[in-house]
């Protein structure tokens, strides 16, 4: 399992944009690439910052998303939307331990 994370600051006049662009146009672009496990978009309390979670079955399938030019396609829906142009920092790292625990 591979892990990446986005972290951007949103334009206050875009919080609720981004929102619906996350669910409407960024979604439906990672849906189809191979190896996607489950997509996010989080918002810390109070603030515009954002981070967007993709979980990836491989580090390889994630790495094709980046080279097929998908990721791009989703950082240019956002690009009017980031604080002072600032594009997003994104981190990628493979899960050192997991387990999904159901309640008894």
């Amino acid at each position: 399992m591979f892990v990446r994370t986005s972290h951007w600051t949103c334009r206050p006049e875009y919080v609720d944009v981004a929102l619906e662009t996350f669910r409407t146009a960024a979604v439906p672009i990672l849906r189809r690439q191979r190896g996607l496990l489950w997509a996010q978009l989080q918002g810390e309390p109070g603030t515009t910052r954002r981070i967007a979670v993709t979980v990836w079955e491989s580090e390889d399938d994630h790495a094709e998303c980046i080279r097929c030019g998908a990721m791009a396609e989703i950082t240019a829906l956002f690009r009017h939307m980031y604080v002072d142009g600032v594009p997003p920092q994104g981190f990628a790292w493979p899960a050192l331990h997991e387990e999904i625990v159901r309640p008894a």
